[in-house]
């Protein structure tokens, strides 16, 4: 394993270009670069994707959408149910203990296991994946579009208004 810390954006960003297949990146929290510059990572984890010649994954779900395949990652919005089904049973009068209760979910990016070749089958049971792209062939809901040659042709207008 490899970090890459105290480097420019730029240079970690030359860094991963230059990866070689069979290595992942694991993009962490990213607030500051060795020149000084004040970063916010859900701003850099794009940039860091979309420059990488492998895959990238990253602890929490606000990263996936943004370039990182995935994974089991920390669910800010479970975080936030859990916290406030405990407030609720406190108010209610019950001495509720914080307890292990999973908040991390197993989430990733359609488009990303796309580019990457990676096969949706593999992904743990219970797995969300996001960002599909609808097909006409395949539509994402589980719907049926029936489709004729006659659904597709329009005869030409002669009217320049058209």
């Amino acid at each position: 394993m490899t970090y890459l810390t105290d480097l420019s954006v730029d240079e970690v960003l030359n860094r991963v270009a230059a990866l070689s297949k069979g290595t992942v990146v694991l993009f962490g929290a990213f607030s500051r670069d060795a020149t000084g510059q004040a970063l916010i990572s859900a701003q850099v984890v794009p940039r860091v994707a979309a420059s990488a010649a492998v895959p990238v994954y990253g602890p929490a779900e606000t990263y996936v959408g943004g370039g990182i395949v995935g994974g089991h990652v920390v669910s800010f919005h479970s975080q936030g149910v859990r916290g406030a089904e405990l407030a609720s049973s406190v108010m209610r009068g019950n001495r509720s203990r914080p307890t292990d209760a999973e908040t991390n979910i197993y989430v990733f990016d359609w488009r990303q296991l796309q580019r990457w070749g990676l096969d949706e089958k593999r992904l743990p049971a219970g797995s969300e994946v996001r960002f599909r792209q609808p097909s006409l062939w395949k539509p994402t809901d589980g719907s049926c579009w029936p489709v004729s040659p006659w659904s597709l042709w329009r005869p030409r207008s002669s009217s320049a208004c058209s």
